[in-house]
């Protein structure tokens, strides 16, 4: 804990991470409410409608970033653009798509695809920044506590997030995600931003 505390280039790409995937267990709570509510479809059909083009999309986004990265594309540019096409995405599910009638399987679909790209655009190149950033005689013990971070932080947004969308509704919830996830992305479009600003990287 000492050693991740002391190192702003290992502490600032794991909180990333945690939130990442605190994110990603929020959503997957609120897909079968998202079915119902929002997009109006049976909730057997919120699997080919949200998850393929999402896991689509994050094929996709692996191919895309991998080459990007091979390219010497800064990992920052990635991650603020990872954030800031969650960030729409979710804003746009949350605030269009209910009003599009007919149209609301369909454009979800879209922009479940660009989500998957959005998350992936995110997680990919602070996870690589990760292993670079630490030393190999720490990295199973980093990543350990990565693992237990994920799991504790999950605990209270997984429970909490259905009771507060029954009562506040989903359209809310996502709302607020998206624009936590914005001010995030505002953050690391910060010079210097704290993560890389030991190592242009």
């Amino acid at each position: 804990y000492l050693f991740i505390k002391s190192q702003p280039t290992i502490l600032f790409p794991l909180l990333l991470l945690v939130f990442s995937q605190v994110i990603i267990g929020v959503i997957a709570v609120l897909s079968p409410s998202l079915a119902t509510e929002i997009l109006a479809i049976d909730l057997l059909d919120a699997g080919p409608a949200l998850v393929l083009p999402a896991g689509f999309g994050a094929v996709i986004g692996v191919l895309g970033v991998t080459s990007l990265l091979r390219k010497k594309v800064r990992k920052k540019k990635i991650i603020s653009f990872g954030l800031f096409l969650s960030a729409v995405s979710l804003l746009s599910i949350a605030t269009v798509v209910p009003f599009l009638d007919n149209l609301r399987a369909l454009v979800a679909m879209g922009i479940a695809f660009l989500l998957g790209i959005g998350l992936v655009s995110l997680i990919v190149p602070v996870q690589t920044l990760l292993q670079e950033k630490t030393p190999e005689d720490k990295r199973g013990r980093v990543f350990g506590v990565l693992g237990f971070a994920v799991t504790l932080a999950s605990i209270l947004p997984v429970l909490l997030t259905a009771t507060i969308a029954d009562i506040l509704g989903v359209n809310f919830i996502l709302g607020i995600i998206a624009i936590i996830i914005g001010a995030v992305w505002i953050y690391s479009l910060r010079e210097p931003y704290e993560i890389f600003s030991y190592n242009r990287t």
